[in-house]
């Protein structure tokens, strides 16, 4: 008898071990299962990204080659870069005649307006040409720029000095200036002593990146190119309440030109009530100094992109001056859209 229940013990025991082993082998494949379920579905949306990213560098690329076969292969008008060829010979119309560069519908605005693009991308065009010069040696414009900032004006003129010394030729460090050995005790790279090759090189210069920080619009106001021109169709809105006089004046040149453009300074006078400045240095045709900014769709950091057309080069009628990543960063794009109004681009090329 003691036998006997000492084997049916010994077969429960046996059972129950079976049992535990059953449940903890389906609970390890349970778990197994999940794991490989997880790693499969990140795998898939990491594939899924990758494959966004790629086809958005391909967007990418693609916009950049229209715009520029645009801006080499087309005129362009009071409003802008045309997008569509004349159907006759530029020197048959006239050239020298105002109705050459009037408005025909077609034209992409060059005032950093944005458009949204192929695969979501958000383009801003910018006519350098009418941006305050980091090249003027009298600086005087960009004191400006500097002063509606609310700069206080001895650190205006410290700005001033200590890019004057990042882009001179000699060594000598001026009144309130900076030279190679000022940076070298601030940890900082020495002054190239040549002119900037792009706007955000100014983050370099000792004393700007602050306010540059402080004051983000301050890199969308200035060019490394010649520029200064008076044009109120490509101008900032910064610089137009610069030189209207009045808010209510510049509210009414920032109104019209967003569906027109200016072709003269009376246009312009017939707007803000009288001629400013010279009537004879304005000018009404964007320049060959393109600035591009090109934000991606899955947001990160816009891409500026230097061009100046029709340049001395023997391999394209382009040249890039610089191709730089932003410093800040784009949170939200689609956010920023719909904040910006983003257009839809007048061409079918970029849509």
């Amino acid at each position: 008898m003691i036998y006997y229940n000492f084997r049916r013990a010994k077969a429960a025991q046996a059972h129950g071990f079976i049992l535990v082993a059953v449940v903890w082998l389906l609970a390890s494949m349970t778990l197994l299962v999940g794991y490989i379920a997880t790693r499969v579905e990140g795998l898939q949306q990491q594939s899924f990204v990758t494959e966004q990213r790629g086809v958005a560098e391909l967007d990418r690329l693609a916009i950049e080659s229209v715009v520029l076969y645009l801006a080499s292969t087309r005129t362009s008008s009071n409003g802008g870069l045309r997008t569509q060829p004349f159907e006759e010979e530029p020197m048959s119309l006239g050239f020298q005649q105002a109705s050459f560069f009037a408005d025909r519908g077609d034209e992409i605005r060059l005032d950093n307006r944005p458009y949204r693009v192929r695969g979501g991308h958000l383009l801003r065009i910018q006519d350098a040409g009418s941006l305050v010069s980091l090249m003027d040696e009298r600086y005087q414009a960009l004191r400006a720029v500097l002063e509606d900032y609310k700069i206080p004006r001895p650190e205006v003129e410290r700005l001033i000095a200590t890019l004057v010394d990042y882009t001179d030729r000699d060594d000598v460090t001026s009144l309130n200036g900076a030279e190679k050995y000022e940076y070298q005790r601030q940890g900082m790279l020495p002054p190239t002593n040549r002119f900037l090759v792009s706007p955000w090189q100014l983050y370099n210069v000792m004393g700007w990146p602050p306010y540059l920080e402080r004051f983000p619009g301050l890199l969308h106001e200035v060019t490394v190119t010649a520029g200064g021109q008076e044009n109120y169709n490509t101008m900032t809105p910064q610089s137009v309440m610069r030189r209207a006089g009045d808010d209510a004046a510049a509210k009414r040149l920032l109104e019209h030109r967003e569906s027109n453009s200016f072709s003269s300074a009376q246009a312009v006078a017939n707007l803000t009530g009288q001629v400013r400045g010279d009537p004879f240095g304005m000018a009404f045709v964007p320049s060959r100094y393109l600035r591009l900014e090109l934000t991606p769709p899955l947001g990160g950091k816009a891409e500026w992109i230097g061009i100046t057309l029709t340049p001395g080069s023997t391999l394209s009628p382009w040249e890039i001056d610089f191709r730089v990543p932003s410093v800040t960063q784009t949170e939200d794009i689609d956010g920023d859209f719909r904040k910006a109004g983003a257009f839809a681009p007048p061409t079918t090329l970029l849509k």
